[in-house]
């Protein structure tokens, strides 16, 4: 029971040396496995009773392997914070040691340090803080994407702007951390005016292009509009991608032209 308890709080998997604490010796653990009890994810690393896991049993089982003080990072602790909305297929996971672990389908980060202010915890999962997050991401990610996964923290209400800060100051010269200022910078100088990630969205596809960035939610001709350049006289209604693309609409108003946009992968 005590083995199927620790199984449950860590989503479905437990650890070598957790079995050892809990009194099963080298025999019982071979045991359990023999009799499909036990199943091998990771070395030294079990999902309990049967094979298939959640995606945060998957999560759980690489920071487990990856052993001691190790989190959940970069864009998959992005993906599990609600930051961003899609991962690859591999796992990230920062560890606080100098030789790298090998570990199928998971991508090992070393750090010199991770001390608690950059640990969390989400549903069970250790985790990067948010800020710690953001900061691997200012690493990876282009401009347009980490400044909305800033926005995106603000909504959420996890982001703590005196965290990243100090966060900023003990980290001089690392990777990332002059690329986090720069966003943090344009973030605090245009406070998000998008509701959606279908406008953010949009919002990334003019900055990408270069494209004059429209004005979000504003009133047209007694009608709130998803974007518009006023000046243009021109007008843009945003429709998810499981509405078909349309021709130009009817204008809004004398001289106002205005168009439909439909998200796809690669604006987001």
């Amino acid at each position: 029971m005590r083995v199927a308890d620790l199984a449950d709080r860590q989503h479905g998997v437990v650890e070598y040396q957790q079995l050892r604490e809990l009194g099963l010796g080298e025999a019982a653990i071979q045991y359990r496995a023999d009799a499909g009890r036990l199943h091998r994810v990771h070395e030294g690393v079990f999902a309990v009773g049967h094979r298939k896991l959640s995606r945060a049993g998957h999560l759980v089982a690489a920071v487990l392997a990856c052993g001691k003080g190790a989190l959940v990072s970069h864009i998959t602790a992005a993906v599990l914070w609600n930051l961003i909305s899609r991962s690859t297929a591999a796992i990230h996971v920062t560890v606080p040691r100098s030789k790298k672990p090998r570990i199928d389908g998971v991508t090992v980060h070393l750090t010199r340090q991770l001390p608690d202010c950059d640990r969390a915890e989400v549903d069970g999962i250790p985790v990067t803080s948010v800020a710690r997050t953001l900061l691997d991401l200012a690493a990876i990610l282009e401009s347009p994407r980490l400044i909305r996964a800033i926005e995106q923290a603000e909504r959420l209400r996890v982001f703590d702007l005196r965290e990243v800060e100090e966060l900023l100051a003990r980290s001089r010269g690392k990777r990332g951390a002059k690329a986090l200022r720069a966003a943090l910078a344009e973030v605090a100088g245009e406070p998000p005016d998008t509701r959606s990630p279908l406008e953010d969205g949009f919002r990334d596809f003019c900055r990408e292009r270069g494209i004059e960035e429209p004005s979000f939610n504003v009133m047209v001709a007694g009608y709130c509009v998803d974007a518009a350049w006023p000046s243009q006289r021109v007008v843009v209604e945003l429709d998810s991608a499981t509405t078909p693309a349309s021709t130009p609409s009817r204008q809004t108003e004398k001289g106002t032209r205005s168009y439909r946009w439909r998200a796809s992968r690669s604006c987001a």
